[in-house]
């Protein structure tokens, strides 16, 4: 089995091999870049690159995790029958947890890079080879998943998906092989929608994820052999047996692997004739993610000698604030559209009791509090428009009007008295707005290159929209590299001279400032934030009573804008 890589088929490779359950090494190569990923019985269970960024010594060395000279000692002991793992765990530079960690991020590296690859060429070498799936350090479908939120060209894929008739169910190799369902939360989110009837298209018109996020995560599904196109139950392709392996197992790479390997001085995996003895290693869950140092020190921060009860308030806040932004206003209470005004109170009080700032006084964390003053304010909201029959009704009829759309699958409903043009800003807008709230998804996860990638692509569909260009400058504010951070600058900026009445566009620029040293601008940040917000905190403290403003500045009230006529010349869409 072998061929040539086109832009996303290295996903198509994987999926065949994934489907037919085969046993062997796929070898990738892309110009001077080589990969090798190991399979056992379908599963992806090893992998390995030339590349010494993608080795484990530069992830040791990255991440601070071991001093440089107690890694060349640990290298200069690397030969038969010794690892580097085994070296390092030896003179104790890392501990057993430390060392799986950076194990499965190297693979998740090496692994979900190659779904960047848009040209080069693979060979699948069926053998035995001594990596077995009871012993993979991640499940296939983290790494999959991972790998297709990384590919550049997804259009095609998503226009087939889209255009696709035949629903979608759990596929027969799915319901047979538990070890396929390691499904994170927003896997598992897709996944409950696919029932065997429904197509693509369905699915995503149902989905609280954007289009193409709801797109790519199916397709994931479909590459792992969770999810298959023909319904509930299916599956197109064979199935394996328990354990394909020949009874002549093979025992090497194939010669274009054997030779670039022979040049790297630091290897992933024990030599082959030896085995090195396997370090203890922490068993890993079910979806889980490698997490960054920073991201898991900052939750087990922020939950640092709660008890019990108060670590599952946290995560509900968490969870809800994930969400929230998606939720209707009924789903953030509970309640169905039907609800009495009673309910809607009753409902209500019990989401105040849990969610309100007051009663959740053992929060501490500045960031967990701010996710929970957000959460409140969105339950506020939702009360204060469905207790009143006057903001409640035009609420409902805004949900029915996007019901309809839906179901006639139309993207976005146009009013027919609207000029052509105007139907041409409203488009740009509707499909910026969806690559906004991917890149809301991605920063809140902390993937920031992911982020700034969707919401450049908002940008450049809808420049006129300044929370597009305020989310850019924050992503590029936390990169400390100078051109990142004019970049920054520059987004921020921008933002404000689209929208100068909003203090957080003032804050975020100020902050930016404060950080690279320039306190003199980042004060006049400050300033125009209390001229705009005098009770905002973080502003207070960086400026001194003497010097606030005395009085605050009050956003003009917006003259109605006259409709558009369709013949009149002078406007323009870009």
């Amino acid at each position: 089995m072998e061929g040539t890589l086109v832009p996303g088929g290295i996903a198509e490779v994987l999926k065949g091999i994934i489907a037919e359950g085969r046993s062997g090494l796929l070898f990738l190569r892309s110009g001077e870049r080589e990969k090798g990923l190991y399979f056992d019985r379908g599963a992806m269970v090893h992998a390995e690159s030339n590349q010494r960024v993608e080795s484990l010594a530069h992830y040791f060395l990255e991440h601070d995790l071991v001093a440089l000279d107690q890694l060349e000692q640990a290298l200069g002991e690397v030969g038969p029958g010794h690892s580097l793992e085994a070296a390092l765990l030896q003179h104790q530079a890392v501990d057993p947890d430390q060392l799986s960690e950076a194990k499965k991020a190297v693979m998740m590296t090496i692994v979900t890079s190659a779904f960047e690859w848009s040209a080069g060429s693979y060979l699948f070498q069926e053998g035995d080879f001594p990596y077995h799936r009871e012993d993979a350090l991640m499940p296939t479908l983290t790494l999959v998943a991972e790998g297709v939120r990384r590919m550049y060209d997804f259009d095609a894929i998503r226009d087939r998906l889209l255009a696709s008739t035949r629903p979608l169910g759990a596929s027969t190799a799915a319901e047979h092989d538990p070890a396929r369902l390691h499904l994170g939360p927003t896997e598992g989110f897709i996944m409950s929608r696919v029932d065997g009837a429904s197509t693509t298209r369905e699915i995503c018109s149902v989905s609280l994820l954007s289009e193409e996020m709801t797109c790519r995560i199916l397709y994931a599904l479909m590459v792992a052999g969770v999810v298959s196109e023909g319904g509930q139950g299916t599956n197109p392709r064979p199935q394996a047996k328990p354990d394909p392996r020949p009874t002549a197992p093979l025992s090497t790479r194939p010669p274009e692997m054997q030779a670039a390997y022979r040049k790297e001085s630091v290897r992933l995996d024990p030599p082959r004739d030896a085995p090195a003895p396997q370090p203890a290693r922490a068993t890993p869950q079910a979806g889980a993610r490698p997490a960054s140092n920073a991201a898991g020190a900052n939750r087990a921060a922020s939950r640092l000698g709660l008890t019990p009860d108060q670590i599952r308030r946290v995560e509900e806040i968490e969870r809800l604030f994930e969400a929230v932004n998606a939720m209707s206003h009924y789903a953030i209470l509970g309640l169905e559209r039907e609800a009495s005004v009673p309910a809607v109170q009753a409902a209500f009080d019990g989401m105040s009791a849990r969610f309100h700032p007051r009663n959740n006084a053992f929060i501490h964390d500045d960031a967990l509090r701010s996710k929970l003053v957000y959460v409140f304010g969105k339950i506020l909201n939702a009360h204060k428009t469905l207790s009143d029959p006057r903001t409640r009704d035009p609420y409902d009829d805004h949900l029915r009007r996007e019901e309809r759309e839906r179901t006639a699958d139309v993207t976005v409903r146009m009013d027919v008295s609207k000029s052509e043009r105007q139907k041409a800003i409203d488009e740009r807008s509707h499909e910026a707005e969806g690559h906004y709230k991917t890149a809301q998804l991605y920063f809140n996860n902390q993937r920031f290159h992911d982020a700034l990638e969707a919401v450049k692509k908002a940008i450049k569909v809808y420049p006129e929209e300044a929370r597009y260009f305020a989310l850019a400058g924050t992503i590029e504010g936390k990169n400390p590299i100078l051109r990142w951070q004019k970049d920054a600058e520059v987004h921020l900026v921008k933002a404000q001279e689209l929208d100068p009445w909003n203090p957080e566009y003032a804050l975020e620029l100020g902050k930016l400032y404060n950080n690279a040293g320039l306190k003199t601008k980042a004060k006049r940040q400050y300033y125009r934030v209390l001229e705009l917000d005098p009770q905002n905190t973080v502003a207070l403290a960086e400026v001194p009573p003497a010097e606030r403003p005395r009085q605050t500045i009050e956003k003009p009230a917006e003259p109605a804008k006259p409709v558009a006529d369709e013949e009149d010349p002078e406007v323009e869409v870009s």
